[in-house]
């Protein structure tokens, strides 16, 4: 893992594979070979590495997932969805692989409605009854009828923007738990906003509450899968906590999303390595 993060894959690759040798049963050993060997540019060998690893740990969704990740960044995206569908087959919480999946139906332009979905993706909300032709008489009048409640307003887009803005501008300023109330609250009118609970996340990191950051990470990417960014504060957060199969997984997962966030990603991990040192 030390050569890994220094990037020395080669020397990486050649203790994993001794490491598999001896321990041929052990998932995790050729799980590492095939991240060395794809970051060493041999995809058709980190492949079968992949293949290995989900073979020994089927019940496992990551190596469904890994593989998968490797497979979307190779072009092979229709065996890619396979696999992260196997992951929520396997796992039907697992965030990661459902943003994955989301991501590759987008680029294949499969349907919501593929039988192959059937299962994984949020059901669609069932359909309003039918209303009555005509309405049955009441049987009293209602002396003082109760108004229904007034639809909830639409938060206007302008009032999450000054949020976000506030916030940024406390962060900016070091002031990170006024920036995280900000962002926080953007987070509660609009759960949707995926830069909101990334920003989260990061005011989250400062102030030390690192299991929450990852969290705020997951929520960003649930309400927008495949959100770069959020894989890039994961794995930073990973990072620092020295995580370093975490870390990994967040590269391979944001390589096959932004590959200069990637590389980012591996540079600031090894630099965080060196001033700790």
């Amino acid at each position: 893992m030390r050569l890994a993060d220094n990037s020395d894959f080669q020397g990486a690759l050649a203790i994993f594979e001794e490491v598999a040798k001896r321990s041929p049963d052990m998932p995790l050993a050729y799980s590492n070979v095939g991240f060395c060997l794809f970051r060493l540019g041999k995809t058709t060998e980190a492949i079968s590495a992949y293949e290995r690893a989900w073979k020994l740990a089927p019940e496992d969704p990551r190596h469904a997932y890994d593989l998968g990740c490797v497979l979307y960044t190779s072009g092979q995206k229709e065996k890619a969805l396979d696999c992260f569908l196997n992951a929520l087959k396997s796992n039907p919480d697992y965030k990661e692989a459902y943003a994955a999946l989301e991501t590759t139906r987008a680029d294949l332009n499969i349907p919501a409605t593929d039988p192959r979905l059937a299962g994984i993706l949020p059901a669609a909300p069932a359909p309003p009854p039918p209303a009555p032709e005509k309405s049955a008489p009441a049987e009293k009048a209602q002396s003082n009828p109760v108004a229904p409640p007034s639809a909830a307003k639409k938060v206007q887009p302008e009032v999450i923007s000054a949020l976000i803005a506030k916030g940024t501008d406390l962060y900016e300023k070091g002031e990170f738990a006024a920036a995280l109330n900000a962002w926080t609250e953007a987070t509660r009118l609009d759960p949707a906003n995926a830069k909101a609970h990334n920003n989260r996340a990061a005011a989250l990191y400062e102030l030390g509450k690192h299991q929450e950051a990852i969290e705020a990470c997951t929520a960003a990417l649930s309400a927008q899968p495949g959100y770069a960014i959020a894989h890039m504060t994961r794995g930073e957060i990973y990072a620092a906590m020295g995580n370093r199969d975490a870390v990994m997984r967040e590269f391979t997962a944001l390589n096959a999303i932004d590959e200069e966030l990637a590389q980012q990603l591996i540079e600031m991990m090894h630099h965080l390595k060196e001033t700790s040192e």
